[in-house]
């Protein structure tokens, strides 16, 4: 229910995502603020076509989008829904 992030979709009955997969306003700034409470985020790949390997002049705006706003979020089954709170909480605090 945050305005300025959402969550990619996942079927939970046939898959158990890597990571918690979002798309999110001022990445990078959320990043930092949530790396000085000492919780770790990581940005999501660039888009394949601006890699050198697959390099394309070919324009993908979705893509390219999702490699400047995709954000990948603490995952695991070992976090508790405690934590899980506290990176809500700290989301909601960052966009407040």
């Amino acid at each position: 229910g945050i305005r300025n992030i959402s969550l990619f979709d996942h079927n939970l009955d046939y898959t158990v995502p890597w990571f918690i997969d979002s798309r999110c306003d001022d990445r990078d700034d959320l990043m930092a603020y949530l790396k000085d409470q000492n919780i770790g985020t990581r940005p999501m790949y660039p888009p394949i076509n601006k890699q050198k390997i697959y390099y394309s002049k070919n324009i993908f705006p979705v893509s390219e989008e999702i490699g400047l706003r995709g954000l990948w979020l603490p995952s695991a089954v070992q976090l508790e829904n405690e934590q899980i709170t506290r990176v809500v909480e700290n989301i909601k605090n960052f966009y407040k």
